[in-house]
């Protein structure tokens, strides 16, 4: 994918302009570059111990279980992972538009001035 940033100008505290290379959010979302879903989980070291727990207890009770309790079990497990990736959805979509109304409220002109 194309790396894309954009040279924008801005004035320090002196009143200096400086150049920097910043990198467009609209550009890299345009690009690809985007993919939170992506991201490893395991970089959390908590969460990769927990998960790491989970998938032992699982593989546990797999061992001891036949026949229909089997195929049960591994529809629930199914279900929680389908679960979990609807709630992560949910939660970045919540947070996404979190993050724009404390934009838009950032930018608002406050009239009582």
């Amino acid at each position: 994918m194309k790396s894309s940033g954009e040279k924008n100008e801005f004035q320090n505290g002196s009143g200096r302009k400086r150049r920097i290379l910043m990198k467009s959010i609209i550009r890299e979302m345009y690009h690809g570059n985007l993919a939170p879903a992506d991201k490893p989980l395991w970089k959390n070291p908590k969460l990769k111990k927990l998960m790491d727990q989970s998938g032992d207890i699982e593989d546990q009770i797999d061992d001891m279980l036949e026949g229909e309790s089997k195929k049960l079990f591994s529809e629930l497990c199914t279900l929680q992972i389908d679960i979990a990736i609807l709630n992560g959805e949910e939660r970045f979509t919540d947070g996404f538009k979190m993050g724009m109304r404390l934009a838009f409220e950032s930018l608002k002109v406050d009239k009582e001035k």
